[in-house]
């Protein structure tokens, strides 16, 4: 923190440190632990994780497999065929690698789906290292029996969530014009959930994949709507 800056860091274990000399790696490339001062010692813990792949992932499919969409999250202490893997937020879902060294989305662990026929979306193109974000080709999601091309599927690093949006409708259902504030913890379809302040509508994901703003019907069936 602050004092190993003050001491221009001429020091050598600060607060958290990696008890492996880097010989010049980068700290993600570290093989061995990483410890946390707790008290007057430090202690060893296998949840620290220093990654410079994305926390967080983004998915979009409007077209089909909408349950593939929503928040992703890295699965810090978790790799498969030697790379990462995010879960689906409040879901069942990963984003993983497949035997061709492609990315797709999977219902289940990895490991329950070892071959690729299982994959629920798709990337064709093998991604040599770089994240799903990252990928240029367009993803493919099953439809019935096969994959079929849809360049509306998107992955994209997730962003921060507005804590607050204001509506504007001047020319009609100004009922729903006003501000919306983040419903935090609350989720609509994976999607992340506003509330009007001071009202009973709502700002969320339906099924579709569109925004959508919705009253209490929408909130009694879950925002299973669209």
């Amino acid at each position: 923190g602050t004092d190993a800056k003050a001491k221009n860091f001429d020091c050598t274990r600060g607060v958290i440190y990696c008890k492996t000399a880097h010989n010049g790696e980068m700290p993600d490339k570290i093989v061995g632990s990483w410890l946390r001062l707790d008290g007057n010692s430090f202690r060893e813990d296998a949840a620290i994780f220093v990654s410079d792949k994305p926390a967080s992932l983004h998915v979009v499919s409007p077209n089909g497999q909408q349950k593939c969409a929503g928040e992703y999250v890295l699965l810090a202490s978790e790799r498969f065929r030697g790379q990462p893997v995010w879960q689906q937020r409040r879901g069942n879902f990963r984003i993983c690698c497949s035997r061709d060294d492609t990315w797709m989305v999977v219902s289940g662990t990895p490991q329950e789906a070892v071959e690729d026929s299982i994959a629920l979306l798709h990337c064709d193109q093998p991604h040599f290292g770089v994240m799903p974000d990252k990928v240029t080709r367009c993803w493919s999601r099953l439809d019935g029996d096969s994959m079929v091309v849809d360049d509306a599927i998107k992955v994209a690093s997730t962003s921060a969530k507005p804590a607050k949006f204001h509506v504007t409708t001047p020319n009609g259902q100004q009922k729903c014009g006003g501000e919306y504030v983040l419903c935090a913890g609350e989720f609509a379809n994976n999607h992340p959930l506003w509330k009007q302040m001071g009202g009973k509508c709502w700002l969320y994901s339906g099924t579709n994949g569109f925004w959508i703003i919705g009253r209490a019907g929408a909130k009694k069936k879950n925002f299973e709507c669209s």
